[in-house]
């Protein structure tokens, strides 16, 4: 750039290109602005240059344009030409497009164009767009040296054809603002699903189902979508992937939805929700219960054999661990109708006088467990235990077992054979409040025919078949739940009532056996007199164990308590002990079947109490027996991180109502 009254000064070069040897002349400007030195004549050899200095002294800003003449001469010829000399003003120049179309857009999306403008002038070019709604350019001012990329934005608001003009204003340009044309048509995305609905029907805990819906885009326009999950009340079972993203024209995006229910009996329905900006939303729905295997008790003909009968049979003697044989088996069957192997426990002290052959494991894949148990009862009279079995991810199973046993020794106080009909009707007076009647007042309401009718009108609660509320069981199977957690230390549930479940008699030693008792009191809520005979279950026998309960028999009259003691009596020292007591509870009465009338027999009373302790001196190293829990494991939808953290999950539930699960 140059200023008025100041001297500036640029070279040029003149060089000979030709074969010969020239002579080179010249003649300066004619205006006095430009000057040079004195015009002398100069010989040139081929390849020679000559510079040429010239002289700008500018006594106003306005533009000058002037020339030098160069005359060459050789032997033959004589020739000239002119080198323009000029000295302009700063110049602003652009090059802006003449226009952009959008052609169809998606309504509240924004759709961009690229712009480039050039600077084609001798000056820097200082720019401001002015641009209309809904059309915006990016950025919105600044400077140009050389070129520009701007982004043009289209982000209708409604349907309809939209032209707009830009204004480019640039500093010092003598037509600015410069026009700049912008169309587009606004048009609303649809998108749609191929089904609305995904039913994954049933699905086991800790697995995964997956099913794929297409989402189709019926517009021309691309769609941009998002899926949100509705409900947020409770932890998803369900996940959709993507989550987002852009659906061409005409063209489809696949989904996966996956299915990983985490309770046991809980139907789970969940919505998506599919938005575009443009205002077009679709609804999906995931429905889809979690199941566990399905396992019945009994066999393929069969499958309601839970009455396992063992008839009359002698007690056990001194031999017998050494003379099994003699005692009666029965075989309970499990069938696993699902193809999976399920785990399997039951509930039952292997040492009490219903002996399991194999009392946990598994129940293969399409196919039945059978299960031999033996009666070997150590004092005689009727014996009744409901044993629950425990199975993974599903409800559990109940066997009700009865047996008689009798001692050769007493003949004339052989006990009245238990049947199962004695027990149901034992039940049915449970269910109408008189569990606690004597048999006298028994014959006198099974003569009255209002009795009888009601009586036999009326369904075991662990038969029913309605399902609850939250719809995870029926209330025949939460019964059988809670009599697995039944207690017998309550009063208002229990006809024979403990004052302790459990005796943990802690710290002992062989020499201070004796000083290690333990007061336990069973009362009497029967309007009868009963007798209570305690068993300590133990592989040895009950001799060698180390727990004893005395007296080991007595009788209790109605609405007493009688006293009990227990005693820790350990044989080896660093020994962890566990037992279980149980009592068989019977109607004094009961004690011969001469004194029995078949019609108002009561069935015996079941209660047993955990005994523990163990002989590891105070400053003794323990080793503490050691456990791990199965569970299943859950991720959160979408993301790899476990959410399970080894815990048990269960199904929604209502108030007032209980729901169970399992763990291994």
């Amino acid at each position: 750039t140059w200023q008025p009254g100041g001297e500036f000064c640029k070279t040029l070069n003149v060089k000979n290109v030709g074969n010969e040897t020239i002579r080179l002349k010249y003649k300066p400007p004619k205006g006095s602005f430009f000057s040079m030195d004195f015009p002398e004549a100069k010989t040139l050899s081929p390849g020679m240059s000559m510079p040429v200095r010239v002289v700008f002294r500018p006594v106003r800003l306005e533009p000058y344009d002037d020339y030098v003449e160069f005359v060459i001469k050789n032997r033959k010829l004589k020739w000239t030409f002119f080198i323009p000399v000029r000295a302009t003003l700063s110049r602003v120049a652009v090059d802006v497009p003449e226009s952009v179309d959008f052609g169809f857009a998606p309504i509240a999306e924004d759709t961009v164009r690229h712009l480039e403008v050039h600077s084609i002038g001798t000056a820097p070019v200082e720019y401001r767009w002015q641009v209309n709604v809904p059309f915006s350019i990016e950025p919105s001012s600044g400077v140009i040296t050389d070129k520009q990329v701007f982004e043009v934005h289209f982000k209708p608001r409604q349907a309809s054809v939209f032209v707009s003009k830009a204004l480019f204003h640039v500093k010092d340009l003598d037509r600015s603002p410069v026009l700049f044309k912008m169309s587009g048509i606004g048009k609303y995305p649809f998108v749609a699903l191929s089904e609305e609905r995904v039913d994954f029907e049933e699905c086991f805990p800790g697995e995964s189902a997956e099913r794929e819906v297409v989402l189709r885009n019926q517009s021309v326009v691309p769609a941009t979508f998002s899926i949100a999950r509705e409900e947020s009340d409770v932890l998803p079972v369900y996940s959709v992937e993507p989550t987002h993203g852009v659906v061409l024209p005409g063209d489809f995006v696949a989904l996966r939805v996956a299915f990983t229910p985490r309770a046991l009996g809980q139907f789970s329905c969940d919505h998506f929700l599919i938005k575009t900006p443009g205002g077009n939303t679709t609804r999906l729905e995931c429905a889809g219960i979690c199941v566990g295997p399905r396992i019945s008790p009994g066999g393929a003909a069969d499958e309601s054999a839970t009455k396992i009968q063992f008839g009359e049979t002698a007690i056990a003697g001194p031999d017998a661990i050494t003379n099994l044989a003699r005692f009666p088996t029965r075989v309970l069957r499990i069938t696993n109708k699902t193809n999976a192997n399920v785990r399997f426990q039951f509930f039952c002290d292997p040492t009490s006088e219903f002996q399991f052959e194999e009392a946990h494991g598994f129940v293969p894949g399409l196919l039945e467990k059978a299960i031999t148990v033996r009666f070997i009862p150590r004092q005689a009279g009727n014996y009744f235990r409901r044993v629950f079995c425990v199975v993974q991810d599903q409800m559990p199973l109940y066997f009700d077992f009865v047996g008689t046993a009798f001692d050769h020794a007493q003949k004339g106080k052989r006990p009245q054979p238990l049947l199962f009909r004695h027990i149901t009707a034992q039940r049915q007076r449970e269910l109408l409040g008189l569990e606690r009647e004597t048999p006298e007042r028994i014959l006198e309401l099974e003569a009255d025919e209002e009795f009888t009718r009601r009586a036999a009108l009326l369904e075991l609660p662990e038969n029913a078949t309605t399902v609850v509320s939250s719809g995870c069981a029926t209330f025949g199977q939460l019964e059988v739940c809670n009599q697995i957690f039944h207690r017998y230390t309550s009063a208002e549930d229990n006809v024979i009532v403990l004052s302790h479940e459990e005796l943990d008699f802690g710290a002992g030693t062989r020499m201070s056996a004796s000083a290690e008792k333990r007061v336990l009191h069973v009362t009497n809520r029967h309007f009868a007199k009963v007798t209570c005979t305690w068993t300590v279950n133990w592989a040895d026998g009950q001799d060698l164990a180390p727990f004893a309960i005395f007296p080991a028999s007595q009788d209790i009259g109605p609405g007493q308590t009688a006293e009990f003691r227990a005693v820790f009596r350990p044989r080896v020292d660093g020994v962890y002990y566990h037992a279980t007591a149980s009592a068989h509870v019977y109607l004094k009465s009961n004690r011969s079947f001469r004194l029995v009338n078949d019609a108002a027999f009561v069935p015996p009373f079941f209660v047993s109490v955990t005994l523990l302790g163990h002989t590891f001196p105070p400053d003794a190293e323990q080793f503490l027996p050691k456990a791990n829990f199965i569970v299943h494991s859950y991720n959160a939808p979408g993301t790899s991180e476990n959410s399970s953290k080894h815990s048990v999950e269960f199904p929604a539930c209502h108030l007032g109502e209980t729901v169970f699960s399992t763990a291994v």
